[in-house]
């Protein structure tokens, strides 16, 4: 049998004397730790290195010994113990994993050297070694690592033995946050990226073209680099029209170019349902998702998210991946986040395009309110004149050429209204994220549409043209009542009626009694109600009483004030339109007359 020459021994409360008898030939070196970390470190090197020839552990610490051991190589955190000299003594599992450089069979490595000299970063930022720190003061230190420049770990170093500002060894846990820092470092670059997008948009040097190019080049950029994304696809919303048009896209089909998608339709696919749902969908499986229509390239995945911005939608960010469920919740995270970005961006472009429209819209707006004026006295001149034809001599009236010329003025004159106020529609088109939205529900209602005044007044011409042209629809001007009459009747040649007519109540010129003249007027309806709106003069007692009895006869009549307030004018239109069409006239109705003057008209 083999002499033992030396033997580690340990024991918390044993001695060197009671471990041999003092009467045997060559008595064995004895090893005897007096501190728990010796003993870990004497252990550590017998197991790697057999430094000793023999291990003595009371039966006793066995369980607690190896318990310990077993439990330290099973937590998550790394775990060393360093020596004065900051050499590891011992490190768990999880460590050595951790640093495959480390070999535990060498005795008294540095751990500064192990870990590759990392970088030492406190709360404040400032770089701050926590050995030293701990060796200074004998407190507990937390710091965070970076390791290899791609590797974060958080680091707390505890004093075990020797207490006070100078410690014999250190507890030295790290715990692995390198995705975490990873997500912080991408929230950061994130809101960078929407700064730069930012601010790209309020540079003065640049006209809308180059910002629109810059944005769609940023967003390119940051979803293929910072966001790692293959494939990309941004539609915006035409709120006119409810289209999502392609801004931008990369790696997608080329069908996608010609594709059209609008909101909610039930063929737009998952842009057109992510749109109208304004909610994040994510497709983990292309080919076995109902709502995906082919986008990108042998796509497996895809992620949708809506383009919000203060509750408006304007548009969708739809990303893909060749891979399945590529799609993590950090990904929507973070895809959620920059979409807030473009969304500023975006709104921020649609007011730039809006300030420089607004000012061609407003020059638009003078242009017409110059010209409607003479317009639409040239438009009543050759009607009146027509008119005259149709009733004077025979000689006059079988010139068929010089009818045929009356009517071309009438027809340019409506056609240069017309395109007058397309011009002034179409420049408009991308300013609907601006504040002064029209009512598209309007729109739908009035635009084509010609509608008659017949009023004296010029100024109450110049408004309600105003307001009823910034919804597409045309209105033509009769000062007298014999003016209105021609036009009306034209109207029926011409089968096409106008939508309402407008009138005053009061001092039409060549109608002394005003009930007269809608009397007049509604008799070209025959047995069907026209869609008369009675303007009368606010604050003023209609002594004709010419309301009354116009909505005694054609009771789906509606009035309204004079000058006009565009809601309540708006609204009256409406009402009297749809009202017209479900009553009949009462012919029979009593009239009101003058109260001294007797019966009128």
């Amino acid at each position: 049998m083999k002499q033992i020459e030396k033997l580690l021994f340990i024991n918390s409360y044993g001695t060197q004397g009671t471990l041999y008898d003092p009467a045997l030939v060559n008595p064995p070196e004895i090893v005897l730790p007096p501190t728990g970390m010796q003993t870990f470190a004497e252990l550590n090197h017998f197991i790697i290195s057999s430094s000793s020839d023999a291990v003595m552990v009371p039966v006793d610490l066995c369980p607690l010994w190896m318990q310990s051991t077993h439990l330290l190589n099973k937590v998550r955190e790394g775990v060393a113990i360093l020596d004065e000299a900051n050499a590891i003594v011992w490190t768990n599992r999880p460590f050595q994993t951790w640093f495959p450089e480390f070999n535990p069979k060498i005795p008294h490595q540095d751990i500064l050297n192990v870990l590759g000299s990392p970088v030492f970063l406190s709360s404040e930022g400032e770089e701050v070694n926590p050995l030293k720190q701990i060796r200074r003061t004998g407190k507990n230190v937390s710091s965070e690592i970076c390791v290899n420049k791609n590797r974060f770990f958080e680091m707390d170093v505890l004093p075990y033995e020797g207490g006070g500002r100078n410690p014999s060894y250190l507890l030295l846990f790290l715990r692995d946050v390198t995705r975490r820092k990873e997500q912080e470092m991408k929230l950061i670059s994130l809101h960078n990226a929407g700064f730069e997008l930012n601010q790209m948009m309020v540079d003065e040097s640049m006209d809308l073209d180059q910002r629109e190019e810059l944005l769609k080049e940023n967003i390119l950029f940051n979803v293929q680099t910072l966001l790692n994304h293959e494939m990309l696809e941004l539609r915006t919303l035409d709120p006119l029209t409810n289209e999502l048009t392609l801004f931008v896209q990369y790696g997608m089909t080329p069908e996608i170019q010609s594709r059209t998608v609008f909101l909610g339709a039930e063929d737009g696919g998952i842009n057109a349902m992510v749109a109208k749902t304004r909610k994040t969908y994510v497709c983990n499986d292309t080919e076995n998702d109902p709502y995906y229509i082919s986008g990108g390239i042998n796509a497996r995945s895809s992620l949708t998210v809506p383009i919000l911005f203060e509750g408006n939608i304007l548009g969708v960010l739809n990303v893909e991946s060749t891979k399945l469920n590529a799609f993590s919740e950090m990904d929507v995270r973070f895809i959620e986040i920059f979409v807030r970005e473009i969304a500023i961006a975006l709104n921020m472009l649609k007011a730039l395009e809006y300030e420089k429209l607004s000012s061609i819209q407003v020059s638009v707006e003078k242009i017409h309110g110059k010209v409607a004026k003479p317009v639409a006295d040239i438009l009543e001149s050759a009607i009146n004149l027509n008119e005259k034809f149709r009733q004077g001599p025979v000689d006059a009236t079988a010139d068929p050429t010089v009818q045929m010329m009356l009517y071309t003025i009438i027809k340019t004159s409506r056609e240069i209204q017309y395109l007058i106020r397309q011009i002034g529609h179409g420049l408009s088109l991308g300013t609907a994220y601006a504040s002064e939205k029209r009512d598209e529900e309007l729109r739908k209602v009035f635009e084509k549409k010609r509608i008659l005044l017949v009023d004296p007044d010029e100024q109450i011409f110049r408004q309600v043209s105003d307001i009823l042209g910034r919804l597409d629809c045309s209105v033509e001007y009769a000062k007298t009542g014999a003016s209105a009459i021609a036009m009306v009747t034209l109207s029926f040649e011409e089968e096409i009626p106008y939508f309402a007519i407008l009138t005053a109540v009061e001092n039409i010129p060549d109608y002394p009694h005003t009930t007269s003249f809608i009397f007049e007027l509604g008799a070209l309806y025959g047995k069907k109600h026209p869609p008369l709106v009675l303007l009368q003069q606010v604050g003023h007692y209609n002594l004709s009483h010419s309301v009354v009895n116009a909505k005694t006869r054609y009771p789906a009549a509606q009035e309204t004030g004079r000058p006009p307030v565009e809601k309540i004018l708006l609204e009256a239109i409406r009402r009297a339109v749809a009202r017209a069409e479900v009553t009949k006239p009462d012919f029979d109705a009593p009239i009101q007359t003058y109260p001294s003057l007797g019966p009128r008209g």
